[in-house]
C-alpha cells in the first residue's frame, strides 16, 4: 500500500487526514446552517413582511398621536411603563411566594423553568432593580422631562 504525499513530498499520517476531514465536514456543517436559515426566511416571509408593515403602521400612528397631542401621550407612555414594570415584579414575587409553599419533592420533579421558585425571584429582583432605577432617574430628570416634553410639544406643530 502506496502512502499519500504532498506536493512537497511529506507523507501525510492519518491523524492529519483527520484533521482535514473533520475540517471539510464543519463547513460543510456551517453552509447547512445558512441555508436552513434561508429556507425558514423564505418559508415565513409573510410573517416578515406582516411583521415590517405592523411596525410601519404603529410608527406612523404614534407619529400622528403625538402631533395631536403629545403632552398627555408622553405621560402617559412614562407612567404605563413604570405600571408595567411593578406588575412585573409583582407577579414574578407573588409566583415567587407561590412556589414556596408547595411541596418541594414536586418541583424538583418538572424540569421547566416556569416551576422554579429561584428563577422567579431573580425576575423579580431584576425587574425591581430595573423599575427602581427608571424611578430614581424620572424623578431626578423630571424638570428635563417636562422641557423634552414641551419641546416635542412645539417641534410637532411644526
Amino acid at each position: 500500500m502506496s502512502a499519500i504525499k504532498t506536493e512537497g513530498g511529506e507523507v501525510l499520517d492519518v491523524d492529519s487526514l483527520m484533521g482535514g476531514v473533520k475540517y471539510v465536514m464543519e463547513s460543510i456543517d456551517t453552509r447547512g446552517y445558512g441555508e436552513k436559515f434561508l429556507a425558514c426566511i423564505f418559508v415565513y416571509q409573510w410573517m416578515i413582511l406582516l411583521s415590517f408593515l405592523l411596525t410601519l403602521f404603529l410608527s406612523l400612528t404614534w407619529t400622528v398621536i403625538i402631533e395631536l397631542s403629545a403632552k398627555p401621550v408622553l405621560w402617559t407612555s412614562i407612567v404605563l411603563c413604570i405600571t408595567i414594570l411593578v406588575a412585573g415584579t409583582v407577579f414574578s414575587l407573588t409566583r415567587y411566594s407561590q412556589l414556596g409553599t408547595e411541596r418541594e419533592d414536586i418541583i424538583t420533579s418538572m424540569s421547566s423553568y416556569s416551576y422554579n421558585k429561584n428563577t422567579w425571584l431573580v425576575c423579580g429582583v431584576i425587574i425591581a432593580v430595573i423599575t427602581l432605577i427608571i424611578s430614581i432617574l424620572l424623578v431626578y430628570f423630571f424638570s428635563r422631562v417636562k422641557l423634552a416634553i414641551k419641546l416635542i410639544e412645539e417641534a410637532s406643530k411644526a
